[in-house]
């Protein structure tokens, strides 16, 4: 036997050997698009434009929208939705546990803290989380408002065990002075953390645009310092993430809880503070444009056309799952499928109207059974994101069994 012939047979050994530990040491968890997620008790998942922390312990946590059971009206809402904390070892459906709402799981709840200055109203939408190493804790932005969507400023909370949350504030506002409609954290490598938003009628601005400020070291509060300001308007559903030393950003066209959904803008930058470049076409949208739209725009169909979009759902969530191996991660993007779930009214078009005609809702309506759509962004070799696939029933996401090294809440 040649020296060649031994040496590939030994670097084959070496590659099956470091594929069985790698395999060995992480599970392959099947995530359904087209059955409802469901705890281990059978009920349906109520937690809706939020995001997944974890591994913490061995534990990942899903934050979101509450919407109990029963119909939904944005329209003089003023005490839906809450905000729901659920956990899963592995994200399956039959996995999940829930464990409250964060406004009154906690001893005393937050209904006696002067940081709810509205109570006992409040809608509370769009939680990001993330888990902050330098203080083991979890720290929650949501948008915050009195009344209903989208007056709101941001709302704050910590928490040591990712379950039970201390309410920091529900009135803090961004550089930009404005309503706060959706917002995405991100932690740097170094630490630093910064919040991507939506602002609502900032003076002397298009409404519905995008920007990041820097937080302040506890992750608790905005320093006031802008980091970036992006072009587009009447956009939400923004996303901060960082893969491989690139920095995007994603939003989509305003869909207002509509049943069309919206595209998927991508920006990408070598640094936080740019230059930020957009990708030539909306990611989410069959025809070859920047932006695509679900609902119709003032903009028109010429700049956003209407029914091209990939998948209807409406982009509002996103997180990074580790996968086990070093340098490695899952960009699991989070859509809501507004009027998705049974029962819902068909002629309808959009939860924002009022609960009237074609869009009053039948009694056994239940917005909580909502379906959501979760899928694995794609990458190309230059760290672009490719283009949507069609509707995704089903896709197995790997994910490790042994949580040495990862987050641990202490």
């Amino acid at each position: 036997m040649t020296r060649t012939l031994l040496a590939i047979l030994n670097t084959m050994m070496v590659f099956i050997s470091v594929l069985w530990i790698s395999s060995a040491a992480n599970i392959r968890s099947t995530i359904s698009n087209t059955n409802p997620r469901l705890t281990s008790s059978g009920d349906v998942v109520d937690a809706h434009s939020g995001n997944i922390v974890g591994p913490i312990n061995g534990t990942y946590y899903l934050y979101g929208e509450w919407y109990g059971k029963g119909n939904f009206a944005v329209v003089g809402a003023t005490d839906l939705p809450k905000l729901a904390v659920y956990s899963s070892p592995n994200l399956t459906s039959g996995s999940w546990t829930f464990h409250g709402l964060l406004h009154n799981n906690t001893n005393p709840g937050w209904s006696g803290s002067p940081a709810w200055p509205w109570h006992p109203h409040g809608a509370w939408y769009s939680p990001w989380a993330v888990y902050v190493e330098a203080r083991k804790k979890v720290v929650l932005w949501f948008s915050a408002s009195q009344s209903e969507c989208c007056v709101a400023q941001w709302g704050v909370a910590e928490s040591d065990d990712g379950i039970h949350f201390t309410l920091i504030s529900m009135t803090r506002t961004p550089s930009l002075n404005a309503s706060v409609d959706g917002s995405a954290l991100f932690v740097d490598d170094d630490g630093t953390g910064y919040v991507a938003y939506t602002a609502v009628d900032a003076k002397g601005m298009h409404d519905h645009i995008v920007a990041i400020d820097r937080l302040a070291p506890d992750m608790l509060t905005s320093t006031g310092e802008r980091v970036a300001l992006f072009p587009d308007y009447f956009v939400e559903g923004v996303m901060l993430f960082k893969r491989k030393g690139v920095y995007y950003v994603m939003y989509g066209s305003c869909c207002c809880a509509c049943r069309q959904g919206s595209g998927v803008v991508v920006y990408m930058a070598p640094a936080i503070t740019g230059p930020w470049v957009q990708q030539s076409r909306d990611v989410n949208c069959k025809a070859d444009v920047p932006i695509c739209a679900g609902m119709p725009s003032e903009l028109g169909e010429k700049v956003r056309p209407t029914g091209q979009l990939t998948i209807n759902a409406q982009g509002l969530a996103l997180s990074i799952l580790p996968t086990g191996v070093p340098g490695e991660s899952t960009v699991l993007w989070h859509g809501q499928r507004w009027l998705s779930g049974p029962n819902n009214p068909p002629k309808c078009s959009t939860l924002c109207a009022k609960a009237t005609g074609d869009c009053a809702q039948p009694p056994n309506y239940d917005k909580g059974a909502d379906f959501d759509y979760w899928v694995p962004l794609s990458f190309g070799v230059d760290g672009s994101v490719l283009p949507f696939q069609n509707f995704v029933n089903e896709f197995e996401i790997e994910l490790p069994v042994d949580d040495s090294g990862l987050a641990s809440l202490v």
